[in-house]
């Protein structure tokens, strides 16, 4: 698997537990939920990409990171997309 097929594929995952447990109920934190998988995102890219540290969170979607420090929500954000 390349690096751009893994950040495909784990974007799209997380995007679907992220929406599957706001459907639920579940989620208490999206902004928490994204720091945790952004940083074993980034560990996945310096461990089997070769990135370096400085460089290892450019394999996480810039927007996970940029909706909740502007007080907007992932899950809203996502939900606009499929509309």
């Amino acid at each position: 698997m390349t690096k751009a097929e893994f950040k495909a594929e784990a974007q799209k995952r997380v995007e679907n537990c992220l929406m599957e447990r706001a459907r639920l109920g579940a989620i208490e934190s999206e902004a928490d939920m994204i720091a945790g998988v952004s940083v074993v995102m980034g560990l996945v890219n310096e461990s089997f990409f070769e990135s370096s540290y400085d460089n290892s969170m450019d394999i996480v979607p810039p927007m996970w990171l940029m909706w909740p420090m502007s007080g907007r929500s992932i899950v809203e954000e996502l939900k606009k997309e499929v509309e």
